[in-house]
């Protein structure tokens, strides 16, 4: 995905969550003829966006019309769901998109590339385990990059929430293993395996700068 398109993506997703909340808000007086006609051109939305996936157009093509489907349906969900005249299946097919906004919290990436037409290309990312709720996560823009071209973090995970303990390290390669040998309050060291046989212990401390990360290097034996 390119940069233009994901900030088009990310600006209609946040624009239709403001439009679903306004129109929600006001819907007692809206007409609701407005609300059939928003409803009539959604389903034009859909069904080509249907018919493009089915006949393999290239995603160029799907993706604009899937992110209009996606983003004029979470629109009208507000509105939707307000008005007690639409039929019960309706409401709840407009109600589901509302739940675009748990994958969102949950990941951004992940929702950003699903609704532009480019989940294929979405890489989850890389983390490693250190020890007890301990692990080493790549660090990832929007626009995703070489595996672990963008460092690594250390966090300590809490069900659902992650701490993070330090950031911007950068391990040679692609670990294959780690474990978390040393952790201080204001330092840590990582034993790093990689594919190749080679290991590698990175050791930082708080209140170092990020150029000053010491690493020492070994051979496999």
């Amino acid at each position: 995905m390119n940069a233009i398109l994901l900030v088009t993506t990310i600006c209609s997703y946040i624009l239709s969550v403001v439009v679903s909340l306004l129109l929600g808000m006001i819907s007692k007086r809206l007409n609701p003829n407005g609300l059939r006609i928003g409803l009539a051109l959604h389903g034009s939305f859909v069904a080509l966006t249907v018919l493009a996936l089915l006949s393999g157009f290239p995603t160029g093509t799907t993706g604009p019309l899937m992110l209009v489907a996606v983003c004029s349906g979470l629109a009208l969900s507000g509105w939707g769901l307000r008005n007690t005249l639409l039929p019960l299946p309706l409401r709840v097919y407009l109600g589901s998109f509302l739940l675009s906004i748990a994958v969102f919290i949950w990941s951004p990436s992940l929702l950003f590339y699903t609704i532009s037409g480019h989940f294929e290309e979405y890489r989850p990312e890389h983390q490693v385990h250190l020890r007890g709720n301990h692990f080493l996560v790549e660090q990832q823009s929007m626009l995703q990059g070489t595996p672990g071209e963008g460092g690594y973090k250390v966090i300590r995970k809490f069900g659902i929430y992650n701490k993070t303990l330090t950031r911007d390290l950068h391990p040679r390669a692609i670990p294959r293993s780690a474990s978390l040998t040393e952790l201080g309050p204001d330092s840590l060291r990582i034993d790093l395996s990689y594919d190749d046989g080679s290991s590698e212990s990175i050791q930082f401390r708080s209140g170092m700068k990020r150029n000053r990360i010491e690493r020492r290097t070994k051979a496999a034996r």
